[in-house]
């Protein structure tokens, strides 16, 4: 499973849990950043390739 797949299912899980608004933004503000370090970082996409 890649990065974005994984958080598009903790989104999903977000607005099921009828999150605010200002939660969901700040979820996906978070995913933004996330991403770029990822991508600058050249880390694998794959979810169970990254560790801490």
């Amino acid at each position: 499973m890649t990065t974005d797949e994984l958080w598009q299912q903790f989104f999903f899980h977000l607005q099921a849990r009828r999150r605010t608004p200002a939660t969901l933004r700040y979820y996906a503000n978070t995913q933004t950043v996330f991403g770029r370090f990822v991508e600058a970082h050249s880390l694998p996409q794959d979810a169970d390739a990254l560790t801490v």
